[in-house]
């Protein structure tokens, strides 16, 4: 008989406090963006021009310094060449240990900078500034809302209209391909472009003149957008629709990062002001709260390698990680309302090859008991069987050597109990 390897990973599962650990960065700027090209390689910038590389995960940084200005963003195209965005309209180019600047024409604080592509690049700023460069940032071109109102200009040459009401500060953007993207600043205002800038539409995201951060979409259609007061709304059409989720908190939330896996993109980390990070493995209909060693310094941006591995930024020259997913979530919401009940959570993906998440929720301590069967009802494995805090818990399944077929994963909470079918597909 073929040799059966079935693991599980236990995702979050011990004290939340030790799950993101602080890094060494050996500075004390307030440090702004983070970005990774591999697991191994990632830069990591912020105030008085402070740019930190790693080449092994972060257990060491470099540490340079190229301007006084405040580097907002920052965006590697490649495994030695990254791109930052700064106030007074610098642009700073890393590339092989060189540093240099990269001439924006304006001088506009830019905030925000993303590369759908290895020579396509955009940055957003204050003033409606947005910036576009098609030779891998060597040079950038402004496309840009008209001050006095009426026109949406490229250079000097009309190719939209939009009726702004005055000027926009925009301060996130994210593009699924070189033509497709979505911007968003003050006013909960969120444009979207589907011809690489030319002409934009403004999706509207409810009532109200707070602040939109950042924005990230996993595919044309799911989106989500976070900002000021705990804003997190979510789309599922490309933007036509934005629906409110539950964030239970009213803090600032400056950044998002999700990680894809083909073209699903299933976990979202958000950072915000007092050390917030918040989670979703669903695509952003339940959240939950994690947290960091810090409550005092806000997680100005953050970065998803995988869905279990991400870097985090903050004050004081702090740069979190996590290798487990960040630990147990707390204060879980599911769009509207609290959990008040246990709750197992359909695995995802589903069809899935070769591995699959399966969550549970607690809502008090608890004896658990998580077991795995076969279509036959033969159990195959029980990755949990002990007592287990309240909080929402996150396993892997990794299957090798499986056959395709059905299989059933029960939890026993106390006098809960619940059953759920997934689908290995091979």
């Amino acid at each position: 008989m073929k040799k059966l390897i079935l693991l599980f990973m236990l995702i979050s599962f011990c004290d939340v406090n030790s799950q993101w650990l602080n890094q060494n960065s050996g500075v004390l700027n307030t440090l702004q963006g983070v970005h990774f090209i591999d697991k191994n390689t990632g830069i990591v910038c912020g105030a008085g021009g402070r740019i930190l590389i790693t080449t092994n995960s972060g257990v060491n940084w470099s540490s340079y310094t190229y301007t006084s200005s405040v580097l907002n963003s920052v965006f590697m195209i490649n495994s030695t060449t990254g791109y930052m965005a700064g106030t007074s309209g610098k642009i700073v180019r890393y590339s092989n240990g060189i540093i240099g600047e990269i001439t924006s024409g304006t001088t506009d604080d830019l905030n925000a900078v993303f590369f759908p592509s290895n020579n396509t690049g955009y940055i957003v700023g204050d003033f409606n500034t947005i910036l576009k460069s098609t030779n891998g940032g060597l040079a950038w071109s402004e496309v840009s809302f008209d001050n006095s109102g009426e026109k949406f200009n490229e250079g000097v040459e009309l190719v939209g209209t939009d009726n702004p009401a005055g000027s926009d500060d925009y301060y996130g953007l994210y593009f699924i391909n070189n033509n497709t993207g979505w911007v968003c600043g003050l006013d909960r205002r969120i444009r979207k472009t589907t011809n690489g800038g030319t002409s934009w539409t403004t999706q509207s995201a409810g009532s109200g003149n707070q602040i939109f951060y950042d924005i990230e979409f996993k595919d044309a259609n799911t989106g989500i957008v976070v900002g000021a007061e705990g804003l997190i709304y979510r789309t599922t059409n490309g933007g036509t629709n934005w629906t409110q989720q539950n964030s239970f908190v009213t803090t600032d939330l400056y950044c998002i990062s999700s990680f894809q896996s083909g073209l699903i993109a299933y976990t979202f980390y958000v950072g915000g002001a007092a050390g917030k990070i918040l989670k979703t493995n669903n695509g952003g209909s339940v959240w939950g709260s994690q947290t960091t060693s810090s409550s005092v310094f806000s997680i100005n941006g953050i970065y998803c390698i995988s869905d279990d591995s991400v870097f985090a930024v903050a004050g004081a020259g702090r740069i979190y990680n996590t290798i487990n997913g960040g630990g147990v979530m707390t204060n879980i919401t599911n769009n509207t309302a609290e959990l008040n009940d246990f709750k197992l959570y359909q695995n995802y993906p589903n069809p899935f090859n070769p591995e699959t998440k399966i969550s549970f929720y607690l809502i008090r301590k608890e004896r658990v008991s998580l077991k795995v069967y076969d279509s036959r009802g033969s159990l195959i494995s029980e990755p949990v069987n002990g007592f287990l805090q309240a909080g929402l818990y996150e396993y892997k399944f990794l299957s090798k050597d499986l056959s395709s077929g059905i299989y059933y994963y029960k939890l026993e909470a106390g006098s809960f109990t619940e059953t759920k079918k997934m689908i290995l597909v091979k």
